[in-house]
């Protein structure tokens, strides 16, 4: 049995920037990651401006920045036929310009970085089993027939919300109509700026669109799984993904026009279902982060910048088994973006969108402004003078 500080489940960028700061702190970390890198994933692949310092500070900032894709200085909304277009909303205290990193090398990139902190890797193997006794936790993993046994003052749930699973901060799954089911592919060829990231609105779901690099545009899809029903129906194709992009093109101008006489690059990939909501952020000595704490509808393209940045957040709380401390501080950064996403995805789904799009259009300026609702503009501020508390009693 090996002994840690902490076990964090999960080396996607939650998980391997919460690994990171601990280990930085003077934490023993661990990391269980059951997907070898790179990987595909079903994810908007934005990260915001305000999240850049962060990575900065992990040492991976310029290396990402140069494998990035181009700055994005430009929002818009794809409702109906109207279409609006507006600059970002400005970013004070950072560069300014948020940009895709592709997670295939973000992932890997992130967890070198804890790597190089200390943390120790296990990978590619599965959680199997968690369970508390006493002041531990006592972690099951493995990968083919071999097993081992991890234990650990704190575990860190960062293994997201999309995938079932038999461990206490894993769901049970269930099917209801309105679930919520992701869909992304990546185009070339696509008529689509190179600065511009979108939001698209159709009956029952929404879109979004950026380039993942100055050849490569991602388009982003949530519906609702009768919406998509009703789109197969309609549009009866051999994926699911094509039947839903035509269904998408008959009532969304903007996507129509940039994804005509385009070509996928890939097939595309599907995952879910969403549960937007907050989660139970710590307790008994598990704290949740990324997706497993809180998950925004993808309107507000703001999944990983959340991820990261509550991955740095719980290094400030952990270490002191702060468990309200965490809860407080996670809903006074996020709970807003939550809350503007569903409202968006509420607009985006129902006929709002067609009282909304006639404003937008008219007046431009409101594109800026939803978009620094969404969280853009909202830095993460940490305690930095518990850093050396922390490396006291821990180191």
């Amino acid at each position: 049995m090996k002994d840690y500080d902490a076990i964090v489940l999960g080396a996607g960028p939650a998980g391997s920037s919460a690994a990171f700061f601990l280990a930085q702190a003077g934490l023993r970390v661990a990391i269980v990651e059951k997907s070898p890198f790179p990987r595909r994933k079903v994810c908007g692949e934005f990260v915001s401006a305000t999240t850049f310092p962060i990575l900065d500070a992990m040492g991976v900032g310029a290396a990402l920045r140069a494998a990035g894709g181009p700055p994005t200085s430009r929002a818009g909304a794809f409702f109906g036929s109207r279409i609006a277009t507006a600059p970002m909303p400005k970013v004070e205290g950072a560069e300014g310009r948020g940009r895709t990193l592709a997670r295939a090398v973000l992932d890997p990139t992130l967890l070198e970085a804890a790597q190089g902190e200390g943390v120790e890797a296990f990978q590619p193997w599965k959680a199997l089993t968690m369970e508390r006794k006493g002041e531990r936790h006592v972690v099951t993993i493995g990968v083919g027939d071999r097993a081992e046994t991890l234990r650990a003052r704190f575990v860190v749930a960062a293994h997201g919300s999309w995938e079932a699973g038999d461990l206490p901060t894993q769901p049970p799954r269930d099917h209801r109509p309105s679930d919520m089911l992701a869909f992304k592919g990546f185009f070339l060829d696509a008529t689509f700026d190179h600065d511009l990231m979108i939001l698209a609105s159709f009956p029952g779901g929404y879109g979004g669109m950026v380039h993942r690099d100055r050849d490569v545009v991602g388009l982003s899809f949530c519906v609702r799984r009768d919406a998509l029903a009703r789109a197969r129906a309609r549009h009866p194709a051999p994926t699911a993904w094509t039947s839903l992009l035509e269904s998408v093109c008959e009532t969304n101008r903007g996507v129509a026009e940039a994804v005509a006489g385009a070509r996928l690059e890939a097939p595309a990939k599907a995952a879910g279902p969403l549960r937007p909501g907050v989660r139970t952020l710590a307790a008994d000595g598990v704290f949740r982060v990324g997706n497993a704490a809180g998950e925004a509808h993808p309107t507000i393209a703001e999944g990983i910048s959340m991820a990261i940045q509550s991955g740095r957040l719980l290094a400030d709380y952990l270490p002191f088994d702060d468990e309200k401390g965490y809860a407080a501080a996670w809903r006074a950064q996020f709970g807003g973006r939550i809350r503007t996403a569903d409202a968006l995805a509420r607009i985006c789904m129902g006929p709002a969108a067609d009282i909304v799009a006639p404003a937008l259009e008219a007046y431009p300026a409101l594109v800026t402004a939803a978009a620094a609702l969404t969280g853009k503009t909202k830095a993460l501020r940490v305690d930095g003078s518990r850093s050396g508390t922390i490396r006291r009693i821990w180191s």
